[in-house]
């Protein structure tokens, strides 16, 4: 049997990471539409659950595996990424904290606008970096690795293929 492309794999995550941004966007709208409610929270921090989870196992994988090879062949795409990484996992951690507030109901005037605007940052802004990535990461993969350097990344990532079979 042959074993999967390590690309492939990374590219289906952004699939699943995708469908979890489009189920953020669908929840700001419907609190943005029709107010809070019961059900547009539980859905947002549904989402905003499963884009951390996604998001951050993802990140390692591509940190331990990628960008080694790529920081290898002298790419400035690994450090542009995690600078931009950071700054996404910031937002990510604040928007979370908005979701906890709520859920504690340590509530404030504005904080039910502030975790929808900053939930609409977050959408953007992890939609740009998942086609950056797309664009320009996979493909700077697979042009500069060698044939050997590609099979190690496909040997190395595969137990975590099949960790990912069981999480998505």
């Amino acid at each position: 049997m042959t074993q999967p492309d390590p690309i492939d794999i990374l590219a289906k995550e952004h699939e699943a990471e995708c469908a979890y941004l489009e189920q953020l966007r669908a929840a700001t709208c419907e609190i943005n539409n029709s107010g809070f409610s019961q059900r547009g929270f539980l859905e947002l921090s549904k989402a905003i659950r499963r884009i951390d989870v996604s998001i951050r196992t993802h990140n390692e994988r591509e940190e331990q595996y990628l960008f080694p090879v790529l920081e290898h062949h002298a790419s400035p795409l690994p450090q542009t990424l995690l600078k931009e990484r950071k700054e996404l996992l910031k937002l990510l951690n604040v928007v979370s904290q908005c979701v906890e507030d709520i859920t504690e109901g340590r509530v404030y005037a504005t904080i039910v606008q502030e975790m929808v605007n900053l939930s609409d940052r977050l959408y953007q802004a992890l939609r740009s970096q998942l086609m950056q990535e797309n664009e320009k990461l996979f493909p700077a993969v697979r042009k500069l690795l060698t044939s050997n350097e590609y099979k190690r990344l496909r040997k190395n990532m595969m137990p975590f293929h099949a960790s990912m079979r069981k999480e998505f």
